[in-house]
């Protein structure tokens, strides 16, 4: 039987590492080759061979093992980056209440994150208990909005009524970034991971939303109190999401595995992909208040529909050390050697997962800006009715 214990399991680690990555490179370049997917254990070129410690019978299970963890948590894992991802893009347009005097621009960053349920995975007589199931998606962009009566040259939306015009009631609103990311712009997350962490990737997203003012705001003198009117919004938004590390745990976090009468510990390196392509078109309607000029609270629902998907590659090798001891996995590899005779080899874990994205989310959307002078201080989440959160915040200079 093969037992791996939850707290140094391989796939934990293996998530554990990921979430620092999740959390939001997007990369333009990755490109995910055919690989088929296997356990394998490969004897050393000379000397005495440690594969051979480890039972037929456990051999047999090696692939059967691996696909219960592709279909049973790979891609669940999966959906849920995915879900993930979907409502990070939408979310990062930075549209507050959805109201436009003149021009806005700004920039902030959003993250989006689902936990569900942990998956237990039971493969004849080998069990993996409670893999975590979470997904997380950062997205970083920069915005700009134009009230479209302004832009003609009608003036501003808060002249007086006399000389406001039906295009004053359209506001226009794109965002997006694209940039490379390499090991320096991560510096402070692979260092909290371990400085053995490579990562390299890219970002590419963009949307654009025009909303229209169903009913006109309302504002006393002085702006003191108003109403921000109701407002309904249609954009599409598209964002790549991809990631490509390196880690190496290192000889003292190595993982203690037992294979039968057989157990020891696993150096594995440790080589991650994760690409996601999602595509958004949501409708949304907002209205809100603002307080003493200083301080506009809103509020909205909204549906979006969606199309994309997502994908990870994974691949772990590296030197396994095993002996006829129960006690094994409790010594340094060194010592493990010194058991079974110096022998040594590889243990190789390669493996994929693939998800869409759900194709209609129904979120709510709230949060606060906050005015001082010319700049906007901007908070804003959103959350779907199967509990996705995501959190806005940014800074935008408006007229």
């Amino acid at each position: 039987m093969v037992r791996m214990a939850p707290k140094t399991s391989f796939q934990g680690r293996c998530v554990r590492s990921a979430a620092f990555i999740i959390l939001g490179v997007n990369l333009y370049f990755f490109n995910f080759s055919p690989v088929q997917a296997q356990v394998t254990c490969t004897p050393p070129t000379s000397g005495n061979n440690v594969c051979s410690i480890i039972p037929a019978s456990t051999y047999a299970e090696f692939n059967g093992l691996e696909q219960k963890i592709r279909t049973d948590y790979l891609n669940e894992i999966t959906k849920s980056m995915a879900d993930s991802a979907v409502l990070s893009n939408l979310n990062a347009s930075m549209m507050g209440p959805g109201t436009i005097n003149r021009f806005q621009v700004g920039a902030g960053v959003t993250l989006a994150g689902v936990k569900r349920d942990d998956i237990n995975i039971q493969y004849q007589d080998i069990s993996i208990p409670k893999l975590p199931n979470a997904g997380a998606s950062l997205n970083t962009s920069a915005m700009a909005g134009v009230n479209l009566g302004w832009l003609l040259g009608n003036g501003a939306s808060d002249q007086d009524a006399e000389a406001r015009s039906f295009l004053h009631r359209i506001n226009i609103y794109a965002h997006g970034f694209q940039g490379k990311i390499g090991q320096g712009d991560l510096r402070s997350v692979s260092s909290s991971v371990s400085n053995d962490l490579t990562v390299n990737g890219s970002i590419n997203s963009f949307g654009a939303t025009v909303r229209f003012q169903l009913l006109r705001e309302r504002y006393t003198r002085l702006d003191f109190f108003g109403f921000t009117g109701l407002n309904l919004g249609i954009g599409f938004h598209r964002t790549s999401e991809d990631m490509n590390f390196n880690y190496h745990p290192g000889v003292a976090n190595a993982v203690k595995v037992a294979f039968g009468p057989a157990t020891g510990k696993w150096d594995g390196d440790v080589n991650f992909g994760y690409q996601s392509r999602v595509q958004s078109v949501p409708i949304d309607v907002r209205t809100g208040v603002r307080l003493f000029y200083f301080l506009t609270v809103f509020a909205g629902a909204g549906m979006s529909s969606n199309s994309g998907n997502t994908k990870l590659n994974l691949n772990i090798s590296g030197p396994v050390y095993l002996a006829l001891d129960p006690n094994a996995s409790g010594l340094p590899p060194q010592a493990i050697q010194q058991l079974n005779g110096n022998a040594s080899g590889k243990l190789g874990l390669r493996t994929s997962g693939s998800a869409n994205v759900k194709g209609q989310m129904n979120y709510l959307i709230a949060g606060f800006e906050i005015n001082i002078l010319m700049f906007k201080l901007l908070a804003e989440g959103m959350m779907t009715d199967d509990k996705i959160y995501s959190a806005n915040v940014g800074i935008k200079f408006a007229l």
